[in-house]
C-alpha cells in the first residue's frame, strides 16, 4: 500500500519539528553535562590550582577575627579591674563565630570530598554523553508527551545514571531499549500537532538557552576563565600566598597581644 503523501506545506513543518527536537536534545545533553560531568571537572581544578589556599585564607581570617575578639574582651575586664578567664573568654568568641566555625567545617568536608572524587575518562565520558543523547530523544517527556509509565520511570533513572556517572547502567539502559526513528513517528501528526510541538519546542529551547547562559555565570563555571589563563591563574596564586602571609602575621600579632593582656592582668590561663 502506498504511503499518503504530504502537502508541501506540512513537508515543511515536519523538517522544522525535527530540526527544532535534535536542537532541543544537543542543548538539553549541553544542560546535563554542565550540571554533571563539567561542573565536578572545574571544582576539582579549582581546589587543586587555588581553591584550598582559598580555604586555608578564609580559616586565618576567622582565627584573626576571634584572636582579635579575645584581646577586645580580655582589655574591657582588666579596664573593669577584673581578671580575665580565658577558659569563658574562648566561650564566648566560640559562641559568637559559630556559623563561621560551621563553615570552615563545611568547606573541609567539601574539599576532602573533592580530592577523593575520581574523573571519568575522556573515552567513557564521550561513550556516556552519546548514550544518553539516544535516552533523552527517546525517552524525554518534552519530545515524547504519549510515552507511558515504565519510559518515564527509566527516564528518571537514566538521569540519575547520567549524573553519578554510571556508565554501565546507561549500556544496560540503551540495551534494553528499542529505538524508533523520530521522523517515522512525526509523519502521522497532523499539521495542528506540529504547530503545537514547533512552538513547545522553540520555547522550551529558549528556557534551555537561558539555563545555559545563567550556569556559565556561577561558581565554578565562571572560574573557567582564570584557570584557564595561566598568566592570569599565577598572579591569583600569588595574590593568595601574600593575602595568607598578611593574615599570619596579624593572628601571631592578637595571640601575643593576648597573652600579654592575660598575663600583665594575671588572668586566669586555660589548661
Amino acid at each position: 500500500m502506498d504511503t499518503l503523501a504530504l502537502d508541501p506545506k506540512t513537508e515543511l513543518l515536519k523538517a522544522e519539528v525535527e530540526e527544532l527536537r535534535k536542537r532541543f536534545i544537543a542543548l538539553y545533553t549541553q544542560k546535563e553535562a554542565l550540571l554533571s560531568t563539567e561542573k565536578d571537572d572545574l571544582y576539582i581544578r579549582y581546589l587543586q590550582e587555588i581553591g584550598q589556599t582559598q580555604y586555608e585564607n578564609y580559616k586565618l581570617q576567622v582565627e584573626v577575627r576571634a584572636s582579635k575578639r579575645k584581646v577586645e574582651l580580655a582589655q574591657s575586664l582588666i579596664n573593669r579591674d577584673q581578671k580575665p578567664d580565658v577558659k569563658l573568654i574562648d566561650s564566648q568568641v566560640s559562641t559568637e563565630l559559630k556559623e563561621h566555625y560551621e563553615q570552615i567545617e563545611q568547606q573541609q568536608k567539601e574539599l576532602k570530598a573533592a580530592q577523593k572524587a575520581g574523573t571519568i575518562s575522556k573515552f567513557d565520558l564521550t561513550e556516556m554523553r552519546d548514550i544518553y543523547r539516544v535516552l533523552v530523544k527517546r525517552l524525554h517527556p518534552d519530545l515524547n508527551p504519549e510515552q507511558n509509565e515504565p519510559e518515564a520511570e527509566l527516564f528518571v533513572k537514566a538521569q540519575a545514571a547520567y549524573h553519578t556517572q554510571n556508565l554501565g547502567l546507561l549500556r544496560e539502559m540503551i540495551m534494553r531499549l528499542k529505538m524508533d526513528e523520530d521522523v517515522d513517528t512525526l509523519v502521522n501528526k497532523s499539521e495542528e500537532t506540529l504547530d503545537d510541538m514547533k512552538t513547545r519546542l522553540q520555547r522550551q529551547i529558549a528556557e534551555i538557552e537561558h539555563d545555559i547562559a545563567y550556569l556559565r555565570t556561577t561558581f565554578p563555571f565562571n572560574m573557567r576563565t582564570l584557570l584557564d589563563d595561566p598568566d592570569a591563574l599565577a598572579k591569583a596564586k600569588e595574590e593568595l600566598k601574600q593575602k595568607n602571609e598578611e593574615l599570619t602575621e596579624q593572628k601571631r600579632l592578637y595571640e601575643e597581644r593576648f597573652r600579654l593582656i592575660i598575663n600583665n592582668g594575671q588572668g586566669t590561663m586555660a589548661n
